[in-house]
């Protein structure tokens, strides 16, 4: 892979991020629900729009680091306890 814009992307590489983002999103739902909490009522909480919060959730989104710190704080954890472990498949 070239690095270069217009080009495409590894498959492989690309189903894993998509994996990661997926999994990340169920860590965020799993905290999320046993919270008790909406997806309205974390995306009020964060700052952030309930349509992305639920974007998040289903791994259609590459979250930023600053929504992800939000998010954190939303659901009263360390932004590593969502994301450790989250990488690329050997």
């Amino acid at each position: 892979m070239s690095g270069r814009r217009g080009t495409t992307a590894d498959p492989r590489t690309t189903w894993s991020a998509r994996d990661r983002a997926r999994e990340l999103g169920d860590r965020v739902r799993v905290r999320r629900k046993a919270l008790r909490l909406s997806q309205e009522q974390l995306g009020e909480a964060c700052g952030l729009h309930r349509t992305y919060v639920g974007q998040v959730e289903r791994g259609e989104v590459n979250v930023t680091v600053r929504n992800l710190l939000l998010l954190a704080d939303g659901l009263g954890v360390d932004v590593a306890e969502l994301v450790q472990g989250l990488r690329e498949a050997s």
